[in-house]
């Protein structure tokens, strides 16, 4: 906010996926005369495809405007394709072998841009499984240029450090269970470029960044 700013605004967003429903909380236009937050609220249709989707926000006032970019990403419900949920593993007629609430995943942004600090942490609830089940991980996709080797999950929490910004699927299998596989998509963001807005008030030495 800038001293003296009394204007309508009006709020947009480009580059959404077809179809997508937007709620603006408290409205999509109005006067803006002190700090405060804006609340957006999207609903994306079912039949939306999984991938990443740049978007922009802008606030336009007058003749001026302010943007900034996001990435939205949308999962699929079905990552095996067979119809069923990912709540289920495999055709309608197969139990889960897992219980659902198995496997707890996190991430950690870059702390500034270009540092390379993303994280990817991995816990299990073991209290449901058998003392013999053992996890292969698996890293696939990510910036240019990443790779990464499938090992055997040997430690709880198990976690990959020095991570470029990118979306990485991170898949889990069972080598007692044929055919298994759980995958997760995870995105790692660095911080946007800062930008600085500059005045200087008349007839004086003051500057404003």
């Amino acid at each position: 906010m800038y001293s003296g700013f009394n204007d309508e605004v009006e709020f947009s967003i480009e580059g959404l996926p077809n179809n997508t429903n937007i709620n603006f909380q408290p409205s999509d236009k109005f006067v803006i005369s002190q700090d405060g937050t804006l609340s957006i609220e999207l609903g994306i249709d079912e039949s939306t495809a999984p991938d990443t989707y740049p978007i922009v926000v802008k606030g336009s006032y007058g003749n001026d405007f302010r943007q900034t970019t996001l990435n939205i990403i949308v999962f699929s419900d079905d990552n095996d394709g067979d119809g069923i949920k990912n709540a289920g593993i495999g055709y309608v007629c197969d139990p889960n072998p897992i219980p659902q609430n198995t496997f707890t995943l996190q991430s950690k942004d870059e702390t500034c841009r270009n540092s390379d600090d993303g994280e990817i942490s991995l816990s299990i609830e073991t209290s449901t499984l058998p003392e013999d089940v053992k996890f292969t991980i698996s890293i696939e996709n990510g910036p240019t240029g990443f790779t990464f080797t499938p090992e055997n999950i040997v430690s709880n929490p198990w976690v990959k450090s020095n991570l470029q910004s990118g979306n990485y699927t991170v898949c889990l299998s069972l080598d007692i269970i044929s055919g298994y596989e759980q995958c997760f998509n995870v995105a790692i963001s660095e911080p946007v470029d800062i930008t600085v807005l500059s005045s200087l008030v008349n007839n004086s030495q003051d500057l404003n960044l």
